[in-house]
């Protein structure tokens, strides 16, 4: 009816199309490896939340891969801004806070007892820190603390709650979150939404999707952690849920002990039905200031303490290791390498590069795989753009390219 029978098959004009999208007032990334079926993708989100019905996400990530969600958030539309909305329901932490003064029935109360961030009303915005990709990863770091806490409700123990996340296309995420309440006893607990039930040995579990994909979690920090496969829901939550949403249960990873500062971190790996996938290894500095993952060949490092000043950093690893992604570092930056078969140290100088988020890549990447790289900070150094009040507060903008 409306084409030519006899007319050659259109080309697809996805291929002219960018791999990743960012939404800067979202601050929601959005990257794939292509346009074709067995493509994955990967998403981040750490948007404001000032409104209600707004579920209470920040910090969350989704995965697809070949064709089905590995994990996503569990949609639905809240009654005002709890149960379904709240952060237990997306791919994030939850942290105890202390409890609004209302009654026990007040929606409010639901949001505390489930450690989620306040969709209505937080603190303030939360602040993406940096992000950069290239062909290899993306990565993103967020601190999400005000979402957590409320001045209205006098509910703001949450003193630090951040992540930062890795992304190692097309089969590997690296997550690592800070969690820090001013009193002890408090939960932190990290979400993982799913279609089908988690098999769950140790610090490990694995999910297998319908079309027979595998998703592996191992929980490498904090040590001790306790994984839970929760499979049964609340009536209230099963009636405000999305019709057909594919995500059914959920995966809960809670700090033992629950300290009042804890460091998360969790590898996922996807893999074919048949596929063997490798099992991920912690790696950290002496001191711990620095922790992450060895992935395979790959070591991903990062800060525990976000924004903190470098001045050295060196660390071992299981030979052998190829690439070697270090995040939290200054923007376009020199640094000098130090590596041995099982070490690595840097210190500032020598001529190699991070790049605009403040990654640094270790054997350096070439010109044509990087893609861009960005960053949010205050660094009155370089200059206050047009218009600011000053460079002390202003946030400098740029992009940086490798070549």
């Amino acid at each position: 009816m409306l084409y030519d029978p006899a007319a050659a098959t259109a080309a697809d004009p996805r291929s002219q199309i960018a791999l990743e999208h960012f939404a800067p007032g979202m601050n929601r990334l959005l990257t794939r490896t292509g346009w074709d079926s067995q493509a994955s993708w990967f998403s981040y989100s750490l948007s404001w939340s000032l409104i209600d019905h707004q579920h209470a996400n920040g910090n969350h990530f989704e995965w697809y891969r070949k064709g089905e969600w590995l994990t996503k958030q569990r949609t639905g539309y809240a009654d005002i801004a709890e149960g379904i909305a709240s952060s237990e329901f997306s791919n994030t932490l939850a942290i105890e806070n202390d409890k609004p003064d209302r009654d026990d029935s007040d929606w409010r109360i639901d949001l505390w007892r489930r450690g989620a961030q306040w969709n209505l009303v937080a603190a303030a915005d939360p602040q993406l820190v940096a992000r950069s990709s290239s062909d290899v990863f993306s990565y993103a770091s967020g601190d999400a603390t005000n979402l957590y806490n409320s001045s209205s409700e006098n509910s703001t123990d949450v003193l630090h709650a951040s992540r930062s996340i890795v992304w190692l296309k097309p089969d590997a995420v690296v997550v690592y979150d800070r969690a820090q309440t001013k009193t002890a006893g408090r939960f932190k607990r990290w979400w993982l939404q799913s279609a089908s039930q988690a098999s769950v040995s140790g610090s490990n579990a694995t999910i297998t999707t319908a079309g027979g994909q595998r998703l592996q979690i191992s929980s490498l920090l904090p040590a001790g952690a306790s994984l839970n496969a929760i499979n049964s829901n609340e009536a209230h939550i099963e009636s405000t849920v999305a019709g057909n949403e594919p995500m059914k249960v959920r995966l809960r990873i809670d700090a033992p002990g629950n300290p009042a500062d804890v460091r998360f971190l969790q590898i996922l790996q996807a893999a074919d039905a048949g596929v063997t996938i490798v099992t991920p290894s912690l790696v950290q500095s002496a001191d711990a200031a620095w922790q992450g993952a060895q992935v395979g060949t790959t070591a991903v490092v990062f800060p525990a303490t976000l924004g903190r000043a470098f001045t050295s950093l060196s660390y071992t690893f299981t030979a052998p290791v190829v690439t070697h992604i270090i995040t939290g570092l200054a923007p376009a930056t020199a640094y000098c390498v130090t590596l041995t078969e099982i070490s690595l140290s840097l210190v500032q100088g020598c001529s190699q590069l991070s790049d605009g988020g403040g990654v640094f890549q270790y054997p350096a990447l070439s010109s044509s795989d990087c893609l861009f790289n960005w960053a949010e900070r205050t660094y009155p150094q370089y200059f206050a753009p047009a218009g600011a009040a000053s460079a002390t507060t202003a946030p400098y903008y740029y992009r940086y390219y490798s070549d």
